[in-house]
């Protein structure tokens, strides 16, 4: 198995961590900016990638942590958006999917944005915006850990 940045990243620093107390409030600060951080990056990649459209997607952004004295978990995605992960990895587009694209569309009095090359050949083009926040704060990341 290929092992990506962020899964070397995990491995290395769940190592580091095995022996650390996560229930330390200011070590809860950090981890919740680190949150905040990969939450606002996600929100600024929406918008890079042109995907704002009724704000929905944006407004779903959500992150948090959750810790007790073994373990910390950061959480941060889109939360109660049916079409997150169409754009987060591409897929299948259905004609029952342009049909409810074009009525939102239409309800809204507005056209569809045309040379983006979004849909080809009845597949939707994948345009990540949550994984890439990991690999562009990284740097942040690591700095506030060591600051932990």
């Amino acid at each position: 198995m290929i092992k990506t940045n962020i899964d070397l990243l995990v491995d290395r620093l769940s190592k580091r961590f095995k022996r650390f107390d996560f229930d330390d409030r200011e070590t809860k600060q950090r981890l919740t900016r680190i949150a905040l951080l990969l939450g606002n990056q996600t929100k600024i990649n929406i918008r890079r990638q042109g995907i704002v459209d009724t704000s929905n997607l944006f407004n779903s952004i959500q992150s948090k942590v959750t810790s007790n004295s073994d373990s910390a978990v950061i959480t941060f995605g889109s939360y109660g958006t049916r079409y997150a992960a169409l754009h987060e990895y591409g897929g299948v587009f259905t004609d029952r999917m342009r049909r409810a694209m074009f009525a939102s569309f239409n309800a809204r009095g507005k056209k569809p944005k045309k040379g983006k090359d979004i849909i080809q050949g009845g597949h939707f083009r994948a345009r990540p915006y949550i994984r890439p926040s990991i690999i562009q704060q990284r740097r942040s990341i690591i700095k506030i850990l060591r600051e932990i």
